[in-house]
């Protein structure tokens, strides 16, 4: 990055106080020119991004490597050495948001290409009955076997429609009136026509209505409902964990003394914990990534590829565990007994409480779209 001039005058522009050096001794701001080129706004984003602090590289080594080190180094006063906890998390965090969109899908292009490619066949087929354009290639017995496949989808779609009830993810037992639903629309009819007795209520509406919605639209069929629904709880991890922490360190400070620690002490090891837990998380998209590569590049090594998938993940989550165990015990010095016992609390109930509140993030978010 280009060095910025020093101003000429020595009044400081922050406090307007004499400057007499290079730095303004009364806010610390530096007297240089106010206004560089446009190129710096570039040159400071990239500094910035990749090492905003002198010592970022050497926080995150230790934060992934040593657990429960740098906690006890910030606590003790030790914090020119490592980035803050407030900053390392806002970092991970952001890049952690924003990998799965610069990632390229393979899956989701695979399954475009494969889409396109029966829609093509499709037309193809069409034409050929139409007899518009009938290609002289096609023989008569593919006309016969291609007039036969319309003819078992059709009797096919006349057979899930008799029998939605069996595609739906929630059963229509509990409210028989509304088991007719075909559309949004039907649905939205009979629920008006009903009468209060009757309805359902403003809890479960929503939920039975899009499960009409997912009919509409086809995603019901081929495990396409478990593939978004999926990919969602994924994407709302990171978002569901920044707003989980201030009950982790809640739960942290109702397990341990509150003469000898705070609440700040707790909050502190939850943003350090909570920026390894999205950076093992950034790992592990990356190696998601790198194995949807290979899946679609070398497909002939599909069986090994997905054995490596499957001890890579239960490596990460076993480390996982390890970490706030190690963590824990190196932190709030106990003996190991009492250590691992409240870890073991800790982690339990936390764990409990997470995976209901993503759920229940994940399937509002879900509704809403």
């Amino acid at each position: 990055m280009s060095s910025r001039k020093l101003r000429e005058k020595r009044n400081c522009l922050n406090c307007d106080r004499y400057v007499e050096d290079v730095f303004c001794s009364h806010c610390g701001q530096k007297n240089i020119i106010n206004r560089p080129s446009f190129s710096y706004l570039f040159a400071t984003f990239f500094k910035d991004l990749v090492n905003y602090d002198s010592n970022f590289w050497q926080t995150i080594s230790i934060l992934f490597l040593k657990p429960g080190v740098i906690v006890n180094q910030y606590l003790a006063g030790k914090r020119t050495s490592f980035v803050s906890p407030i900053k390392l998390y806002f970092f991970i965090s952001l890049f952690t948001f924003l990998l799965p969109s610069i990632l390229i899908d393979f899956k989701k292009e695979e399954n475009m290409l494969l889409t396109e490619s029966t829609s093509q066949k499709s037309n193809f087929i069409h034409l050929d009955f139409s007899g518009n354009s009938k290609p002289s290639q096609v023989s008569d017995s593919v006309q016969i076997a291609s007039s036969q496949e319309i003819a078992n989808d059709s009797i096919e779609r006349k057979s899930e429609e008799n029998d939605l009830s069996e595609n739906r993810f929630i059963s229509f037992g509990e409210f028989p009136l509304y088991a007719n639903a075909n559309t949004t629309k039907e649905f939205d009819s009979i629920h008006s026509a009903l009468s209060k007795e009757d309805k359902m209520n403003w809890l479960v509406k929503p939920l039975y209505r899009k499960n009409i919605e997912l009919e509409e639209k086809g995603i019901m069929l081929d495990g396409q409902f478990e593939e978004i629904f999926a990919a969602s709880f994924r994407n709302n991890f990171p978002r569901v964990l920044i707003l989980y922490l201030p009950l982790f360190a809640l739960i942290l400070w109702v397990f341990h003394g509150k003469k000898q620690w705070k609440y700040y002490d707790h909050g502190v090891f939850t943003l350090y914990f909570f920026s390894f837990i999205l950076l093992l998380t950034s790992i592990i998209l990356l190696f998601d990534w790198m194995g949807s590569v290979l899946h679609n590049y070398l497909p002939v090594f599909d069986s090994i590829i997905r054995i490596i998938e499957v001890l890579v993940y239960s490596a990460s989550f076993i480390y996982a565990f390890y970490y706030f165990f190690r963590s824990h015990r190196i932190i709030y010095k106990e003996s190991k007994f009492v250590s691992h016992l409240k870890s073991f609390f800790i982690l339990g109930i936390n764990f409990f409480l997470f995976i209901i509140s993503l759920l229940s993030y994940t399937l509002i978010t879900f509704l809403i779209v």
